[in-house]
């Protein structure tokens, strides 16, 4: 009979015991499950936040489709940026532009026309070759084609708003490209006035 007592004692120790395991493995399950989740959180909130940062916006212009400013993932190339703005027109020095070349944030990458290359010249000389340089003597040529320039750029010359940018596009349609830089005078609301203080930043090609 004491045998019997002490067994059962024995018995319902060692079940207290279990439950007490099972209750502190469960408390230590539903940490970890709740760690995980603010783990994931965190890391989730993290990875958006990088993927929001790792753009840039870059300036395409020159002898592409559709002249504009586009974003793109860090680390694109000139090729990615010309893609967006519809490729290369028919006029475009396409030998001239490193296509390879990384973009940074805040780039103007300029697309070369043929008729900006100089009789003879051979890929990466005067500044050709590298994204964002434009100019025969080395340096970005910042002139305004009046040809095939877009609203935006029309608007960054000196007394051209946005009403006058629209009329020079409007002009353009209608008449067709601009046979000179003094033909923007016919302009609605463009008189020599206007021209004299822009005539040194456009340019006909």
């Amino acid at each position: 009979m004491i045998i019997t007592v002490m067994s059962l004692a024995l018995g319902l120790s060692l079940m207290a015991c279990g439950e007490q395991v099972r209750l502190e493995t469960g408390k230590e399950t539903a940490r970890q499950e709740e760690q995980k989740t603010e783990t994931g959180e965190t890391t989730g909130e993290s990875e958006a936040a990088s993927q929001t940062e790792a753009q840039i916006v870059v300036h395409v212009c020159g002898a592409v489709a559709n002249p504009g400013v586009y974003r793109l993932s860090a680390g694109s190339r000139a090729e990615d940026a010309v893609q967006l703005a519809g490729g290369m027109t028919g006029e475009a020095a396409a030998d001239y532009l490193n296509l390879a070349g990384i973009l940074t944030d805040g780039e103007k990458l300029v697309v070369p026309y043929r008729s900006e290359i100089p009789d003879g010249g051979q890929y990466g000389e005067d500044g050709f070759g590298q994204a964002g340089s434009a100019g025969v003597s080395g340096e970005a040529d910042t002139r305004v084609d009046l040809n095939h320039a877009d609203q935006a750029a029309l608007m960054t010359l000196p007394g051209i708003g946005e009403a006058r940018a629209a009329a020079i596009l409007a002009y353009r349609e209608s008449h067709g490209p601009f046979q000179s830089p003094e033909e923007i005078m016919n302009v609605s609301g463009i008189k020599q006035a206007a021209y004299e203080k822009l005539k040194d930043q456009i340019v006909i090609r």
